[in-house]
């Protein structure tokens, strides 16, 4: 129950938190270099990676975590691939001259369930990486991520402020 909880706090805070990311890094330039365009699932798993590093893992769970993380890295790939296609074929019918709600529809259907998949597989692998993990090492990660999610309201309320700033001035 603890792992299922943590699991779900972490892509919850996350899942605030990415958007607010992505705003902060400016234009779309900036979010490609970073790689802020992949999408938030994959993120997940990423900043879970990074947290997992501060950890202090044996040898065996650090292959045991890269193993999980490579095998979705894998599956992964294809679904990525795939959501490309749809993007463009979502730009295609956005600039065509005639626009086709009912493609539109179809498109955002199978893109949305192909963004399913990949946060299934995603929060599967984060589970299963968790399983290596011991209580200790668990707790400590919580304490990152409170960290983390305190970082991250620190900066929204810097955001906050400038807006107030600007929407003041002008």
């Amino acid at each position: 129950m603890r792992r299922a909880t943590s699991i779900t706090k972490t892509l919850i805070c996350l899942g605030l938190a990415l958007p607010l990311m992505a705003m902060a890094k400016g234009p779309d330039r900036e979010r490609e270099k970073s790689g802020h365009d992949r999408p938030p699932a994959m993120l997940a798993v990423e900043q879970f990676q990074r947290a997992v590093r501060r950890l202090d893992l044996s040898d065996e769970q650090k292959l045991a975590i890269k193993g999980e993380f490579s095998e979705m890295r894998k599956d992964a790939k294809t679904l990525l691939e795939d959501m490309r296609v749809g993007q463009n074929a979502l730009h295609d019918l956005i600039s065509a001259e005639e626009y086709n709600p009912d493609a539109v529809s179809e498109l955002a259907d199978r893109q949305g369930a192909l963004t399913a998949d990949l946060i299934r597989m995603s929060a599967a692998s984060v589970h299963a990486a968790m399983g290596h993990l011991t209580e200790a090492q668990l707790a400590r990660l919580d304490e990152l991520r409170e960290e983390r999610s305190r970082h991250l309201h620190r900066e929204l309320e810097k955001l906050q402020k400038k807006i107030e700033r600007l929407e003041a001035s002008s």
